[in-house]
Parts: C-alpha cells; structure tokens; sequence
C-alpha cells in the first residue's frame, strides 16, 4: 500500500506543491490537496476508494475548480503502473462541501482505483 500512496502524492505533486496524505498541517498554506485511501472490493484485484479534498481559503472558488479540473483530467481514466503496482484511475465523483466559514471552499474528488500488487 505505501508504493501505491507514495504514486499517488508524487502524482499529485506534479500538479501542486501542497500534497497530503490524511491531514493537512495546522500552518499549511491554502490552496492545498488532502488524500485518502479506503478499501473498497477485494476480487481478483483491489478495488480501492480514493478520495481527494481540494481546500481553499477565499470569497471566489475559481482556484479550487481548476485544480479540481486538472486533478480529474490527470486522474480519470489514467492507467499509472510501476514496478510494484498497477493501479488504473475511475472517477465516481465530484462534490462541492460546504463549510461553515465561507471563505473556506471545499472540492471532493472519489476514485474507484483498480489496484494488482506485484
């Protein structure tokens, strides 16, 4: 599983510089990326659920659309192989959360990732 965490943070890195897996640090600087990953089905491969937080701090939601734009057309559909996994993107989602704050803006992106472990 780390090989596969570790693909996905360097993957979304390559888009973004502020890249998390599970939480963000108190003092991280806005826009940022937080990601995580659930199991899902278990077959002949592992069906897991990525799910990705697109956090913003502002009055307008253009930045967070765009990431969350340029986080689906890398993703979508991507088939990412290395030498320790083959895992092959679907997105199921594409949310907007309120928060409270209102110059917290939120976007959520979920994954089906279709994973063989070497």
């Amino acid at each position: 599983m780390n090989k596969l965490l570790k693909l996905i943070l360097d993957t979304l890195k390559s888009k973004h510089p502020r890249v998390y897996h599970e939480n963000a640090p108190k003092n991280a600087e806005y826009p940022y990326i937080v990601f995580n990953i659930n199991d899902g089905l278990k077959s002949h491969r592992d069906d897991l659920i990525l799910t990705i937080d697109i956090w913003d701090r502002n009055n307008s939601s253009m930045v967070i659309e765009d990431l969350a734009d340029t986080i689906d057309r890398l993703l979508d559909e991507a088939n990412l192989p290395n030498e320790f996994v083959l895992p092959t993107f679907y997105r199921q989602q594409r949310l907007k959360v309120e928060d409270p704050d209102k110059t917290l803006k939120r976007r959520q992106l979920r994954f089906n990732v279709q994973t063989y472990f070497k």
